[in-house]
């Protein structure tokens, strides 16, 4: 929920903080405004996630309202209750075999300790990565942009002994194309 006095971020400043359009100051306002509304934070994952499948940009352009509508009524009215395949998702014409790599940790690992670093291949120079970690009902725990391939999760994000945490991460290619990982699970420890 977002802080007392603060507002949820609209459809169109969605789809204009995903393209990039808004100068350095305000995004990093909405960045910060992201980090303390886990609502506003599910909106732009769904939206993204809805945005890259469409195999055209201008797709996307057109459908843009309509689809940051429908990713408010699946985050509202929708869980997930499935594991996604496994495997990557590539889009808008990446060369298949071209992917982002998961390194650590591993598919179903325990994590040892209370520190996790997150750990995957580089896709290029130049590409910034979106590293997301959910919960087993599907929530986002941690989301972080980065220009780097390894992030530890803050000492801040408390992991719940025993449960399930899912990790992907998704890729922005200097050409404007992106791409997302596999999901993996791991164990918090006990």
């Amino acid at each position: 929920m977002a802080p007392k006095g603060v507002r949820h971020l609209e459809a169109g400043e969605v789809a204009a903080y995903l393209d990039r359009a808004f100068p350095v100051g305000e995004r990093d306002s909405i960045e910060a405004h992201l980090a303390d509304c886990a609502e506003c934070r599910q909106e732009v994952i769904e939206v993204s996630r809805l945005r890259h499948t469409r195999s055209r940009r201008s797709r996307w352009l057109i459908a843009a309202p309509a689809a940051a509508a429908a990713a408010v009524a699946l985050i509202v009215f929708a869980r997930p209750t499935e594991t996604p395949a496994p495997g990557p998702v590539l889009r808008d014409g990446v060369q298949p075999g071209f992917a982002v790599t998961l390194v650590a940790p591993a598919e179903s690992a325990a994590v040892e300790g209370r520190s996790v670093t997150f750990t995957w291949r580089s896709a290029g120079a130049r590409v910034s990565y979106r590293l997301s970690v959910t919960d087993e009902h599907g929530d986002i725990v941690w989301s972080a942009a980065l220009s780097d391939t390894a992030a530890p999760l803050p000492s801040v994000v408390a992991l719940r002994a025993g449960r399930r945490y899912f990790w992907y991460v998704d890729a922005l290619l200097p050409d404007g194309r992106s791409m997302t990982s596999d999901v993996r699970q791991f164990t918090a420890p006990r």
